[in-house]
């Protein structure tokens, strides 16, 4: 059985962040090849009751987000052979919707969806034969939230007095 060992440099990401890597063939002869790609790919489960077809509960796993990257073209590829490989995580890669817009929605539906489940594939494409292929679970951290940054002063609002002026004033009386 042939299939690409894909590894990845980092054991956790953050959305916005880059994936590096490599991919390594793990062929049994050398074996010409249209292309090699690597790619992300984004995942989400699903389980509910569907619209009017009883009480039967559906399954599914939509494939959400999808990015592939050629790293070479056609030419005769060798066993053991790596390449490296560095792609980008979206920023809205925790495919969460804001908490009112999310709570909302599933009042109004009546599926349960899960948190988006990410992948790193790789595939060299053969023609007329089985492509060989790879695939690793991308560990995605929470994005850490920036602070907001305070609201600028309204025009024409005062500012309060520096406390030793006050303190000054109140001798001077």
């Amino acid at each position: 059985m042939t299939a690409l060992l894909l590894t990845l440099d980092a054991t956790s990401y953050r959305p916005g962040e880059r994936v590096t890597g490599t991919v390594q063939l793990d062929l049994p002869a050398p074996a010409p090849a249209k292309r090699l790609v690597v790619g992300l790919m984004a995942r989400q489960r699903a389980v509910g009751l569907p619209p009017h077809q009883g009480l039967a509960l559906s399954y599914r796993n939509d494939k959400v987000w999808e990015f592939e990257l050629q790293l070479d073209g056609p030419r005769r590829y060798r066993p053991g052979e790596t390449a490296r490989f560095e792609l980008l995580i979206p920023l809205e890669a925790e495919g969460e919707l804001p908490g009112d817009v999310a709570k909302a929605l599933s009042e109004l539906s009546n599926v349960k969806r899960f948190p988006l489940e990410w992948r790193v594939f790789a595939v060299l494409e053969r023609p007329w034969q089985i492509n060989p292929k790879g695939e690793v679970r991308l560990p995605l951290a929470a994005a850490e939230t920036q602070p907001t940054p305070p609201a600028p002063p309204k025009r024409g609002a005062r500012k309060p007095a520096p406390a030793k002026k006050k303190a000054a004033a109140k001798r001077k009386r």
